[in-house]
């Protein structure tokens, strides 16, 4: 009897089996040296509905860019058909696909037969609504079962499912939809978080009004009343129509399930933005299939489990969850609201309720659980069906790691991407093991790299370099939305490619560059370090930098630049936002000194623009921001110096000189955290805390 489906698939490809990582390694290397073989061999094992196979698994000339391989060439197949239709073709239809709760109370949850019938009447009215196989549907509101069904609605008919998230504010938000383009957009009209009730439609409405004056593709608003409590008086003119009004028109018949080819795009997913204006990346059905491969064998996933991510539609973990378990057989579990509404209680109530047999949260909130459940005991009596626990986003401490592999739970980390919508490390059920160490993903050639001006060289067990996959993915992001006929943007943001007249294309590089920054053991384990760019993590939450940058010097004239940074000012707080902020010259002085009102201001802007978790713990007024000899404003390095970290190879900043600024204005700022002096006579500085 074998334990987990790893362990089966493994010996039956003759392959030793035990705790030691060195023997999943050398697993590991033949899924890379066969790639061909092991995805053929995974999708057979796991039986993925084709609507036609593929001639080939894959085509690729090892001398060409992994970019320009061809997965599964002649293949067709469907999301919504290989995680739904399927399970009701296998006789699974009386099974439970989805649970879904709110922190008030109200749940659905709906077997897969009902999640059928429910998506093919939506999908019917979105033909009816006029939208085509290719043609964009937004949607921005909370994880929710509406969120669910319309993401398979959206698949079923070959159109784009386009999650945004509902923390974007006005300007931001205008600025993804003018990209995407959507036909139809969706939203609710408020949602709850720690018990109050925040609008949810305002800005969609005000977004859409204002496309509307210069751009003409939206043609409908459809609101959904998911709080109870709105009426049509609520929005006085406002042009949308009630979601309750638009699924009742006639239809045309109903909608038949769109054959997609494996390059036929069915998500935009939003980057965070780490390298600029958030990256809007094409996926197809491939990133189903890559996902079902990571949900089988890394975390067990069968037919009946109960799979909560505490994720929401705007990020990758709400595809890569409904995707990976609802076409292995299994159960989504979406959360909406305060996952501490109840205090650590929340969760654990909904686990106990659901029956969770898997549980994917933030270090945070992991921390949270721990101290709910303080004995084996407990987690045994309370979560009894629960198997595995896992974590993304952050690292996790190790003190807590310790104290889970002790009770029983080591908690098995996941690192990928959204431009891969993927995980290429992660835990597995034969190496669990706990902390920050992962193993590669079967089928990933995942390596770490360190450069040298433009040579990059293999690293050494222990030392950190840049995660780099010289191998095709399946999931590997079919391009950049927007970008020209050569993807030159895509090529410039994942190969190194620069687009100049007198460099030739053969020298850009074959491999995939992540942007993580990791490091190996000699056992093949690898532990990721955080990225190599900018993101900004505040209060758990991804941010752009590029969005905070773009809204502060759109709305307050007297700013002539900006540089935002994020990090930890005590602990579990989740990462805070500092920003500096270099002031336009006035008559009279170089620059203005401390300035309140100011400063109140680009708080507000950031909170009500961005992302309404965002507003700055302090801005800073410096002389200059840091820029590289590229004119790319050098945030990690304001980040180190301002933090007290070791500032790394300054040769590529032009103007030297104001690092030295960061650094004072960091020290002073630690001094005054830690109570022992006053920032005073600092012209630059205006530290007053975000109330």
């Amino acid at each position: 009897m074998y334990k987990n489906r790893l362990e089966r698939f493994m010996r039956a490809r003759g392959f030793r089996v035990g705790r030691d990582p060195l023997l999943y390694s050398k697993f590991h290397d033949w899924t890379v040296d066969n790639q061909r073989e092991f995805y053929a061999i995974a999708l057979e094992d796991l039986a993925f509905p084709w609507l036609k196979r593929p001639s080939e698994i894959l085509r690729y000339d090892p001398s060409e860019p992994i970019w320009k391989a061809q997965w599964f060439p002649g293949g067709e197949a469907n999301v919504y058909d290989a995680c739904v239709e399927n399970q009701v073709r296998l006789g699974r239809g009386s099974y439970t696909a989805l649970i879904w709760r709110r922190e008030d109370g109200a749940g659905v949850e709906l077997t897969f037969d009902e999640v059928k019938r429910n998506v093919d009447i939506i999908a019917a009215q979105l033909k009816a609504s006029g939208v085509r196989r290719g043609d964009g549907v937004a949607i921005s509101m909370p994880s929710s079962h509406f969120a669910y069904l319309l993401f398979y609605a959206v698949q079923k008919i070959g159109a784009i499912f386009i999650p945004i998230a509902t923390e974007i504010m006005d300007i931001a938000l205008i600025k993804r939809l003018s990209m995407t383009k959507p036909k139809l957009i969706f939203t609710v009209n408020g949602f709850f978080y720690n018990k109050k009730r925040l609008d949810g439609v305002s800005n969609i409405l005000y977004a859409a009004a204002k496309l509307k004056e210069t751009e003409n593709y939206v043609s409908e608003v459809i609101v959904i009343d998911y709080t109870g409590d709105s009426t049509e008086t609520n929005y006085p003119g406002k042009k949308f129509v009630y979601y309750n009004s638009w699924i009742e028109r006639p239809l045309n018949g109903p909608a038949q399930t769109e054959h997609l080819s494996s390059d036929d795009v069915t998500m935009i997913l939003f980057t965070s933005g780490t390298t600029g204006t958030p990256k809007g990346t094409l996926h197809t059905f491939r990133a189903l299939i890559e996902d079902m491969i990571e949900n089988a064998y890394a975390s067990d996933v069968n037919v009946g489990d109960r799979f909560l991510w505490y994720t929401s539609p705007g990020w990758m973990m709400f595809p890569w969850l409904v995707m990976g378990v609802n076409g292995l057989g299994g159960t989504v579990v979406l959360y909406d609201g305060s996952p501490t509404v109840n205090g650590n209680e929340t969760l654990l109530e909904l686990a106990e309720s659901v029956r969770l047999t898997h549980m994917g949260l933030s270090p945070p909130l992991i921390s949270g659980v721990l101290d709910a459940l303080k004995t084996t005991r407990d987690w045994k009596k309370r979560l009894k069906y629960l198997r595995e626990i896992r974590y993304t986003s952050s690292p996790l401490a190790q003190t807590v790691a310790k104290r889970m592999a002790k009770l029983g739970y080591p908690p098995a980390g996941v690192c990928g991407g959204t431009d891969g919508c993927f995980a290429y490390c992660s835990g597995n059920p034969l190496t669990k093991r706990y902390g920050a160490t992962m193993m590669p993903s079967l089928g990933i050639d995942v390596n770490v790299e360190i450069r040298n001006d433009s040579v990059w060289r293999k690293a050494k067990a222990g030392e950190i370099g840049q995660i780099v996959i010289k191998r095709p993915f399946p999931s590997m992001t079919n391009g950049l939305l927007n970008d020209d006929e050569r993807k030159s943007h895509f090529r410039a943001a994942y190969f190194g490619y620069e687009d100049t007249s007198n460099r030739p294309e053969s020298s850009e590089i074959k491999y995939w560059i992540h942007g993580d920054l990791a490091s190996f053991d000699k056992k093949g384990r690898f532990t990721v370090h955080g990225r190599a760019d900018d993101l900004l993590i505040v209060h758990g939450n991804k941010i752009s930098p590029a969005d905070v940058q773009d809204v502060i010097l759109r709305l307050n004239n007297e700013i002539a630049d900006v540089a935002p940074i994020s990090m930890s000012i005590k602990n579990d707080d989740g990462g805070e936002l500092l920003v500096f902020a270099v002031l336009k010259p006035i008559s009279g002085s170089k620059n203005r000194v401390k300035n309140e009102v100011l400063e109140d201001r680009i708080k507000a802007c950031v909170k009500e623009h961005v992302n309404r978790l965002a507003k700055p713990y302090a801005v800073f007024f410096v002389k200059e921001i840091p820029y590289t000899i590229n004119n790319k404003p050098a945030l990690r390095l304001v980040r180190d110096a301002f933090g007290g970290s070791t500032v790394g190879d300054t040769s590529t900043i032009k103007n030297k000189e104001s690092v030295a600024e960061f650094t004072e204005l960091g020290r002073r700022f630690r001094m005054t955290l830690a109570g022992t002096k006053h920032l005073r006579g600092h012209k630059f500085i205006n530290l007053r805390r975000a109330k």
